[in-house]
């Protein structure tokens, strides 16, 4: 049940009428009042004409004495009366909505998840460290998203036995009978799952030991290391409807919880996100080559090399003062695209063998030694 809170600021001359639209419905709360009592009138799409709408709501009214009302509104059926005494009038009145078997009306509010709470649905449980912070989730919804959870969670549930559905069809086809929810197979080999591929990271992937672990509680509950609560939850919006659009201000955390969790849907979102025009304007190349190198997104990756039109623009970069806590591999890069651009610009045809083959060697070249190399291609640029 989706729950909102109106307070109506009245005093014993002035009865205010607030208007809410909660939950796709307008909402009107007025006072109408005799000599004995008031009546609060709540009213629903009072001016919302067609009948594809309807809704329950349990109004509490928070004024000692006074029970909950619980009301059905349709295009039949727009509003209803709460008596109330005069004498609480001259105080503001808070009021609880609750809506429940909603039909016809949606709102983002409807589909939104409270991951701190538990449900009927939920069967785990994530700790973190340095919070206090519980987060209930679906096994089966993390294991959807990406197989690196099977990892995470892998003692969640524990070994079940299959036994074979028995079918009286048979046919040269037989091996192809469709299984229902209840199937359980006797042979491992129909029911083992790809330990290796779940636990294997390719080369463009984050370091293994980098990687996020759990540790099992009792009762099925996890302490999740190396994610910190607020971004875990910030990644849960992403994957659950309504799916939260990713924006300027949430963009990094997804990305680094999504890349290190292995949820390559959510990483190609934020790629799209950041080659779009809206990210170019609120981060600078420098900042998306730092996101294309550490994330391994080659699309974003190449859009801002491309915007490296000139030796002048590479050095530029080489020269910023973000470059010291920026990931080696983007200093690395960012002189090959260097000795490119030297080479197109100023090189004769005939140094170009020489110039590809001192960009191999920069390439290859240790952290200790990049300081110099830097100087010397700033040399050749000048």
């Amino acid at each position: 049940m989706l729950e909102y809170s109106v307070v109506l600021p009245m005093t014993d001359t002035d009865y205010a009428v607030v208007e809410r639209s909660l939950c796709g419905f307008e909402w009107q709360i007025e006072v109408k009042d005799d000599k004995e009592h008031a009546n609060i009138i709540l009213s629903c799409n009072r001016g919302v004409e067609g009948s594809s709408w309807q809704c329950t709501a349990v109004v509490t009214v928070h004024i000692p004495g006074i029970s909950k009302v619980v009301s059905t509104f349709h295009s039949k059926q727009r509003s209803t009366a709460i008596a109330v005494p005069r004498t609480e009038l001259g105080n503001p009145i808070k009021i609880t909505i609750g809506l429940q078997d909603v039909s016809g009306c949606r709102d983002v509010a409807m589909f939104e998840h409270d991951f701190t709470k538990p449900s009927e649905l939920t069967n785990a449980c994530i700790t973190f460290e340095n919070s206090d912070t519980r987060v209930y989730v679906i096994r089966e919804y993390l294991l959807f998203n990406s197989r690196r959870f099977a990892t995470l969670l892998e003692r969640m549930v524990p070994p079940r036995e299959y036994t074979p559905v028995s079918t009286s069809y048979r046919s040269p086809c037989s091996e192809f009978d469709v299984l229902s929810s209840q199937t359980t197979l006797n042979d491992p080999a129909l029911c083992t799952e790809d330990v290796e591929n779940a636990n294997s990271t390719s080369p463009q992937e984050i370091d293994v030991t980098t990687l996020p672990s759990t540790v099992y509680q009792e009762d099925g509950i996890y302490l999740l290391r190396g994610v910190n609560a607020e971004d875990f939850i910030t990644f849960l919006k992403a994957i659950h409807p309504p799916f939260a659009e990713v924006t300027d201000e949430n963009v990094e955390n997804l990305l680094s919880t999504a890349f290190r969790l292995g949820v390559e849907h959510i990483v190609w979102k934020c790629e799209t996100f950041l080659r779009a025009e809206g990210a170019r304007r609120s981060f600078d190349v420098f900042s998306r080559l730092v996101f294309a190198i550490t994330y391994k997104m080659s699309a974003l990756e190449n859009d801002c090399l491309v915007a490296l039109h000139s030796v002048n623009d590479v050095r530029i970069m080489l020269m910023d003062s973000r470059m010291e806590s920026a990931p080696q591999e983007l200093r690395i890069l960012l002189l090959e695209i260097l000795f490119q651009r030297l080479s197109s610009e100023t090189c004769p045809a005939s140094l170009k063998a020489d110039t590809v083959s001192a960009a191999s060697q920069t390439f290859s070249s240790s952290a200790a030694s990049n300081g110099s190399e830097v100087a010397s291609a700033e040399e050749v640029g000048n």
